[in-house]
């Protein structure tokens, strides 16, 4: 799945903006949450799409660009904002996951 790059770059500043992707003095910037997010704009248009899908897929189009040409006329960019929200959330709970359960 391939954002357009007006999509990929507001998705990469949403997940910046949250903390994420961030490199530090050890370590690389983790791209984990920029494919965790990806993945979740193309799930919810594949939802929203429904057998149009197929040609979404076939023609590797933005998955925004594609749900945002709907009948109705809504527009969904906002999605960008809410899997940012969706790829935090992922990585505060695997980091919770990760941490050493202390007993008394």
């Amino acid at each position: 799945m391939d954002l357009c790059a007006r999509h990929e770059d507001a998705l990469v500043m949403a997940l910046e903006l949250r903390g994420l992707l961030r490199p530090s003095l050890i370590a690389e910037a983790d791209v984990a949450p920029l494919v965790f997010a990806r993945q979740q704009i193309e799930m919810h248009a594949t939802h929203f799409a429904g057998r149009a899908t197929l040609h979404m897929l076939e023609f590797r189009v933005c998955p925004l660009c594609f749900v945002n040409k709907n009948p109705s006329g809504v527009n969904l960019d906002g999605w960008v904002d809410n899997a940012a929200d969706e790829a935090l959330d992922h990585d505060i709970k695997c980091k919770d996951d990760r941490k050493p359960v202390v007993t008394e």
